[in-house]
């Protein structure tokens, strides 16, 4: 800077007066104008030295959260939608192996804004059962069990599927994948639907996820053992709504199996015309959920149809 002031102030030249001395001169315009050019020169590129050497602040982390899982339609078929031997099939997942399962399909989680921990994490007291003909296996009571230890031992107590149990937490309150905003303790308090019936609250007896789980399971056991207690039945014709709203009318079907009655009488709603192009108003996707959600994550639920 100091050499390139006087490099401008020289341009304007100086005469010896006689004696020998110098008479200063003043800058002229262009010389002032000169001199500031170069000093905003200067400063500027300090300036942008500093602030190319400053420590870069960290990029934000995007909040990350567990895939999606898309509905596999292939094959639906209304009336069959899973097979008996699948559905009471209790071999299907070791522990070890729903608690695996449960790792990756939930990864990414974060937990609720309320502290409402996810699926992978959240643990919960149990409380003993009795055996009895739903299930035969009972239930003793431990403190702290994890979402897959309680899916495995209820599934080999009632004789129901784990992959059943799974599926049904996705399809009732999405639980496999939700997190952070979408997270909170009432999902777990109604985890699996059992006696929430539609337009009014969760009978609270039979809420927390302990109770929602073992609820279920023996539920579906007990549609099996008394198979004409219930309004859908295997074999016979049934008229079913579209919707809780009865202005959406019914329709007819006549279910193939005892499994798939369970289901209906366990949400008895049938699933639209216009469910196959994204719903409307009408579309009750219960049950469709269900297919699309097992053979996403399991394979085709109704292997005794394939050809």
């Amino acid at each position: 800077m100091a050499r390139a002031a006087r490099a401008g102030a020289r341009g304007y030249g100086s005469r010896r007066r006689r004696g020998g001395r110098r008479r200063s001169r003043r800058l002229g315009p262009v010389g002032i104008f000169l001199v500031a050019f170069l000093t905003t020169l200067l400063v500027g590129l300090l300036a942008m030295n500093a602030i190319g050497t400053a420590p870069a602040s960290p990029a934000p982390t995007a909040a990350t959260k567990p895939a999606a899982i898309a509905r596999d339609m292939t094959g639906f078929d209304a009336e069959h939608i899973i097979d008996d031997d699948v559905f009471y099939d209790s071999t299907t997942m070791t522990a070890a192996e729903v608690a695996a399962f449960i790792d990756t399909v939930n990864a990414g989680c974060q937990s609720g804004i309320d502290g409402t921990p996810c699926l992978a994490d959240a643990t919960f007291d149990t409380e003993d059962r009795e055996a009895s003909t739903a299930c035969p296996g009972g239930y003793t009571a431990a403190t702290g069990e994890t979402a897959a230890e309680i899916i495995s031992q209820v599934a080999a107590s009632c004789d129901i599927n784990p992959r059943v149990l799974l599926v049904l937490l996705q399809k009732e309150q999405g639980l496999l994948t939700a997190s952070g905003l979408a997270l909170n303790e009432s999902r777990y308090q109604a985890a699996t639907g059992y006696a929430c019936p539609d337009g009014q609250e969760c009978d609270s007896e039979y809420a927390g996820f302990f109770r929602q789980v073992y609820g279920a399971a023996s539920q579906f056991q007990t549609y099996r053992l008394d198979p004409y207690g219930f309004q859908v039945v295997a074999g016979t014709a049934t008229q079913l709504s579209y919707s809780p709203n009865s202005l959406c009318g019914t329709g007819e079907l006549t279910v193939a199996n005892q499994a798939t009655a369970g289901l209906y009488n366990y949400t008895p709603y049938l699933a639209n015309a216009a469910a196959a192009d994204g719903g409307d108003d009408c579309t009750s996707w219960g049950n469709w959920n269900f297919y699309g959600y097992y053979r996403t994550l399991f394979g085709d639920p109704t292997p005794s149809t394939a050809d």
